[in-house]
């Protein structure tokens, strides 16, 4: 066809279809067997003017041939204002006998361009939401077992830097920020099998193997070795103070 063609109401390809201009759904469309070849644009909409926030505009729904229950899709939402929309997600997991349109959504993209995993109101440009979200990068070109890099954010208020095998069922920490609300109460510098080495405390103190600590305060500082009480020069300036207990 040529120009533009209207479907006002739910129509099936079922065969090859070359549509050589602009394709408009404003109910449903499905494409049932062949290869449909859109020159131009295909448009999708709900039918109707009166589309609140959030609504859905139009999508597109993948559904495998002979089994509805193996589908994903695609959907553009209505945001506020006078333009704009988002586009969403949707994929279904093995077994899901309740979200039958689509499945869950699992990526928004909003109309400002922020993308949101798990979170369908990203606040930055890239929001990730989860119980307990992993972000793993993977250097293929790297030798066995030192391919992958992981961080997380755990339940107990640390952010966590691993080492990860190329199995992914072995990881080392190497470096660990545990916060106390928006303050940082301490940074973790880790090697060999994830064993703490250094660490920074929230009053600057600097700790080593988790016994000794070196305090720099007051133009002073403080060495101290051993593991025992040690003394507090936090105010002193009387230079270097080396302490053994």
């Amino acid at each position: 066809t040529a120009g533009v063609t209207t479907i006002a109401g739910t129509s099936t390809f079922a065969k090859k279809t070359t549509v050589n201009a602009t394709l408009e759904a404003t109910e449903g469309l499905n494409v049932t067997a062949g290869i449909s070849t859109l020159r131009g644009e295909l448009k999708l909409t709900e039918g109707t003017s009166n589309v609140s926030n959030g609504d859905e505009i139009g999508s597109l729904m993948f559904v495998y041939p002979g089994n509805d229950n193996n589908n994903a899709k695609i959907t553009a939402l209505q945001t506020t204002g006078t333009s704009g929309a988002d586009l969403a997600f949707f994929t279904r997991t093995q077994g899901d006998g309740t979200n039958t349109d689509g499945g869950e959504e699992r990526l928004r993209l909003d109309s400002n361009g922020k993308v949101g995993l798990g979170t369908t109101n990203p606040a930055f440009f890239v929001s990730i939401r989860d119980a307990a979200p992993y972000i793993r990068i993977e250097d293929t070109a790297a030798p066995v077992n030192e391919k992958t890099w992981d961080f997380n954010a755990g339940t107990d208020g640390i952010l966590r830097f691993r080492n990860t095998n190329d199995a992914a069922n072995s990881s080392n920490n190497w470096l660990e920020v545990e916060r106390d609300g928006v303050d940082t109460s301490s940074i973790r510098l880790l090697t060999g099998t994830g064993s703490e080495r250094l660490r920074i405390t929230s009053t600057g103190q600097l700790v080593t193997n988790a016994a000794s600590s070196i305090d720099c305060a007051a133009g002073g500082m403080h060495l101290y070795l051993g593991a025992g009480a040690r003394d507090d020069y936090s105010t002193s300036a009387d230079g270097l103070i080396i302490e053994k207990n």
